[in-house]
């Protein structure tokens, strides 16, 4: 069980880790810089309205504000000693499900594939931490 948590961990770090790059990627091919000195230097122009860029940008955070949340309650969870073939599909799933995410949204596929990738992490997210809540509290 250790081993899925940390090695779907490392997984979702290395993806958030590639999104600024994402973003530069989009910069650079679209010649849309948020300063001065970087479209000075590429020749290209200020903005903030670049629909990739923003579109990239808005996925890296939509990440930061689940996963970094996931792997906390991901941790606590593997406190609570679930059934280990569970938690390993659990973070799998929440795995696959932030991939599909990230590869719907940048790819602009249309709707309900977004929402179904997203909604699948959250529930895992619900269920992990309805799990961790009943087990602390018995604890008391």
């Amino acid at each position: 069980m250790w081993n899925s948590f940390a090695s779907n961990g490392a997984i979702l770090a290395g993806k958030m880790l590639i999104m600024p790059m994402a973003t530069g990627f989009f910069r650079q091919r679209n010649g849309s810089f948020a300063n001065t000195e970087d479209a000075l230097g590429a020749g290209g122009i200020v903005t903030l309205q670049d629909d990739d860029v923003e579109r990239v940008r808005r996925c890296h955070r939509n990440d930061m504000e689940g996963i970094y949340l996931h792997l906390i309650i991901s941790g606590l969870y593997t406190m609570t000693n679930p059934e280990p073939r569970l938690a390993q599909k659990l973070f799998g799933l929440y795995t696959m499900s932030r991939l599909a995410h990230t590869i719907v949204y940048c790819w602009k596929i249309r709707q309900p594939a977004r929402g179904i990738s997203w909604f699948v992490g959250y529930g895992i997210d619900i269920y992990i931490t309805a799990k961790v809540i009943t087990h602390f509290f018995k604890q008391l």
